[in-house]
């Protein structure tokens, strides 16, 4: 006869319930230099957020990260009064993750010093852009586990690559769209780290084809990375935890973005999350960025349905 303690562990197994690990997360771009940012504060930040990331630390060329504020007024407080986990997103277009490849103590060091110049950041979300290229990828695994060291097990640690990340087929570059296989065993699971996966601005994310910004086409990418595959090689891709996974996709409406960037209509997204947690019990959803969710019409409307997928 099993305890109270094993039904309870058994149930929470099993249970399709929601879970701690269902994140509603946007990209709050503020007026920073270098990636576009309109929001002068936290005003265009859905009140449905979980996670905040605020985009964008850079890397110097010794691999220390920084970060500043460059609004006219100091959003610290605001950061720290925030109802949810607020985490510092370093990289982006304009990022170049080579020096801190180079130099992974530094970078290690460094995000332990912003840590404690300002008390909001709760983690960090490695934004990895241009994608990162297989002879990387050893030094970015280093990377990460010195990091996880420096900073302790506790902070909340994301990588967030674009979709073509791993690529659930034989019939594109390995060089290319695989590059994370080795990067999701080596320290999703040991390092306790969350895969944002950017789910546009490439129209060939989905392993089977579906059209860009259907529901299906996210079910798809998430599919191609939470499950384990075979490759004609003999290699293997062990999947991933689907808690650990992230759908990011385009906040905005079809006047901001046509189909070719990746842009979904709320529907859309709120399907493809829908699905992907009614499979795996859990689902995570975030976007890029906070402003252009602002700006929808009807306001908030990406947020909204990434609320109404992870609440099902």
């Amino acid at each position: 006869m099993k305890t109270p303690f094993q039904l309870l562990a058994w149930y929470l197994a099993i249970s399709p319930i929601k879970t701690l690990a269902d994140m509603n997360m946007a990209y709050w771009c503020g007026p920073n230099i270098g990636c576009g940012g309109a929001s002068q504060d936290l005003s265009t930040v859905a009140p449905t957020a979980t996670h905040l990331m605020v985009s964008f630390g850079t890397i110097l060329a010794d691999g220390t990260p920084a970060y500043q504020d460059y609004s006219a007024n100091n959003n610290d407080e605001a950061l720290n009064a925030f109802n949810g986990t607020t985490i510092l997103s370093i990289g982006g277009a304009a990022g170049d993750f080579s020096p801190a490849l180079k130099n992974p103590q530094n970078f290690a060091d460094g995000c332990k010093v912003l840590m404690e110049q300002y008390s909001w950041i709760q983690g960090f979300d490695l934004d990895l852009e241009p994608i990162l290229q297989i002879e990387q990828v050893d030094d970015f695994i280093a990377l990460v586990r010195v990091l996880r060291s420096t900073i302790g097990s506790t902070p909340f640690l994301s990588i967030a690559p674009e979709c073509v990340g791993v690529f659930a087929s034989d019939n594109y570059n390995p060089d290319y769209y695989n590059t994370y296989r080795k990067v999701v065993e080596a320290v999703v699971i040991p390092y306790n780290v969350y895969i944002n996966v950017q789910d546009y601005n490439n129209p060939y994310c989905s392993p089977n084809g579906y059209k860009e910004g259907t529901a299906d086409y996210y079910q798809d990418i998430a599919h191609s990375w939470i499950e384990p595959y075979y490759f004609s090689d003999g290699t293997y891709y062990p999947g991933m935890p689907a808690e650990k996974f992230t759908t990011l996709v385009l906040a905005g409406n079809s006047t901001d973005y046509d189909g070719s960037s990746g842009y979904g209509e709320p529907p859309e997204v709120e399907g493809g999350i829908s699905k992907i947690r009614a499979k795996y019990g859990v689902a995570n959803g975030g976007f890029w960025r906070a402003y252009n969710d602002d700006q929808a019409t009807p306001k908030f409307a990406i947020s909204d349905a990434i609320d109404a997928a992870i609440k099902v």
